[in-house]
């Protein structure tokens, strides 16, 4: 399958909360321009909604996007961040969001640098135990 994204999907956990339905759920990759999310919650596609997105160390901030795509209940439903240009707020959360994605953007490269540091055997992988 063709690949459409301009920007690189990161598979990450975040809590969600849809305001309007009472909902929550939780994001399965996240994006520059969206995510997907997972709820027990069906959508129609091209509604607008009003989510909560919490960011670790951040904390939840508010933002805006349309159903770009919905495969049903607990399947995940593609969100697609929309910027209110008029709402001055709405700009500054989303700009707060996109900050935090090149830090993990960042964060990725550091553990692929480690992950090829241990390949090469100039270090040695840890994990936790089992417990």
């Amino acid at each position: 399958m063709l690949e459409k994204r301009k920007t690189p999907r990161h598979p990450m956990r975040l809590r969600v909360f849809l305001p309007e339905l009472n909902a929550f759920g939780s994001t399965s990759d996240i994006s520059l321009y969206g995510c997907c999310i997972e709820t027990n919650t069906r959508f129609d596609e091209g509604q607008l909604l009003d989510i909560l997105i919490e960011l670790p160390i951040i904390g939840p901030i508010p933002l805006k996007g349309y159903i770009q795509h919905n495969r049903g209940k607990n399947q995940g439903t593609g969100l697609q961040f929309v910027q209110v240009h008029f709402a001055q707020d709405q700009s500054d959360y989303l700009m707060l969001y996109r900050s935090f994605l090149k830090f993990i953007s960042q964060l990725e490269n550091i553990r692929a640098q480690y992950l090829e540091m241990a390949q090469n055997g100039k270090l040695e992988l840890f994990n936790f135990p089992e417990g």
